[in-house]
């Protein structure tokens, strides 16, 4: 016999039977099965009908350990410090939600969840949240390669980008050198703050401008300097790499040493600059400048000397 309503009667005479109750679709009954004994008297048996569930365990990964998280399933929020959420349910389809945190994303941040007559184990993997951070180079010709350090790792590119993607932070970065090349910020420090970045990194062409001397002793030191940088040599060549522009330079010799042109001013444009110097004694100038001075009064001495007798 079967029901719709809480009862099922039986009319029985006096005597022993058996009985068994059926499943219903997601319940237990208990007892479940059992004897009933009928001597003169009605006889009742209630029958307790428990919802059958299953487990539905969330395991979580890529958290920090003790790190909150929590899982919405069939209308019921649950949260943990831990790496597992546990449900109880009956079979059915179930639709669930994982809150992203404040640093963090849930893949799979929703779902759907199939319980059928047993267990289910559901892995929700947390990864950091990261921003683009864009560096923009300006002034390199087509197809250059050059790159950026940043959080310890190094990307290269021939185009005009290179991006990183980033949690937030505080991040140093170095542009990695490139010869000929002034490179402004060539290092720096940046913020990530749950939003992308862009920085913009400037390579000026540099141009050699190269100074070459003669007529020193072996291993004098003498020394060039520009825009207040001073460059110091015991060669014969002192190079500086310049931009694009107009400068002023001033030469310093050992002593007793000079060149004609110990200032000066020079254009760097678009090619490499050589200025070549010549030095020469002042020790023998001072003695041509003798040798002329007594030459000269030699002369007036003779001059004066003829007139006088003359007179």
């Amino acid at each position: 016999m079967n029901s719709t309503t809480n009862t099922i009667t039986f009319n029985l005479q006096n005597g022993t039977y058996s009985y068994s109750i059926a499943n219903v679709l997601n319940y237990i009954p208990n007892p479940r099965s059992g004897t009933v004994i009928i001597s003169g008297n009605n006889v009742t048996i209630t029958v307790q009908f428990t919802l059958q569930t299953f487990t539905v365990t969330f395991v979580e990964q890529g958290l920090p350990s003790g790190t909150t998280w929590n899982v919405t399933l069939n209308g019921m929020t649950k949260s943990s410090s831990t790496n597992t959420i546990t449900f109880q349910l009956p079979n059915g389809v179930y639709y669930y939600t994982v809150s992203n945190l404040t640093n963090y994303v849930a893949i799979p941040s929703s779902g759907t969840v199939i319980v059928s007559n047993d267990n289910v184990y559901v892995t929700i993997i947390f990864k950091l949240k990261t921003y683009p951070v864009t560096f923009i180079e300006q002034g390199l010709s087509n197809n250059t390669k050059w790159g950026v350090i940043i959080n310890g790792t190094t990307r290269y590119s021939t185009s005009s980008n290179i991006t990183f993607y980033l949690p937030n932070g505080k991040y140093s970065f170095t542009v990695i050198n490139l010869t000929n090349y002034q490179i402004n910020p060539i290092s720096g420090t940046i913020t990530v703050n749950s939003s992308s970045l862009t920085i913009t990194i400037s390579f000026t062409q540099l141009y050699p401008v190269v100074f070459k001397i003669s007529g020193l002793p072996s291993n004098s030191t003498w020394s060039v300097t520009i825009n207040g940088v001073t460059k110091t040599s015991s060669s014969d060549t002192i190079v500086f790499n310049l931009p694009k522009g107009n400068y002023n330079y001033n030469i310093t010799l050992p002593q007793g040493y000079t060149v004609s042109n110990l200032t000066g001013n020079l254009n760097v444009s678009n090619q490499n600059v050589n200025i070549v110097l010549q030095a020469s004694s002042t020790s023998n100038m001072n003695i041509y400048t003798a040798i002329l001075i007594i030459s000269v009064i030699a002369i007036v001495a003779v001059a004066t000397y003829i007139i006088i007798k003359r007179k």
